[in-house]
């Protein structure tokens, strides 16, 4: 429903709907980086490292917890502002844009 929603710019969503839509595409992307082996070539391109098996099992783990943790309305306030009352043509992009931010804290921790 939000995905045909969102092929006609004029929708606006409800706040649920919005965080909803949020949850959902920041928990593809994670579920994205559960592969260890996907994990390992970001953090060598964006910070120069190799992660051992330890720390490897630590990502996996705040991974797994980032699945089910619920949806940072600070962080993501401006893109839920937008789909609430008039979303553009950038949001979706905006929206992995903020996706990756949260994603590389919780590697960032881990690659120093």
């Amino acid at each position: 429903m939000i995905g045909e929603q969102l092929n006609d710019k004029q929708v606006k969503f409800s706040m649920h709907e919005a965080i909803d839509w949020v949850r959902q595409e920041r928990n593809s992307v994670v579920k994205t980086y559960l592969d260890n082996a996907v994990v390992q070539e970001y953090v060598g391109k964006k910070f120069g490292v190799h992660l051992s098996h330890i720390k490897m099992e630590f990502v996996n783990r705040d991974l797994h917890e980032m699945l089910i943790s619920p949806v940072d309305l600070v962080h993501y306030s401006a893109i839920l502002t937008e789909l609430t009352h008039s979303p553009g043509e950038s949001f979706q992009s905006r929206t992995n844009g903020l996706i990756m931010v949260e994603l590389d804290k919780t590697l960032q921790k881990y690659a120093f």
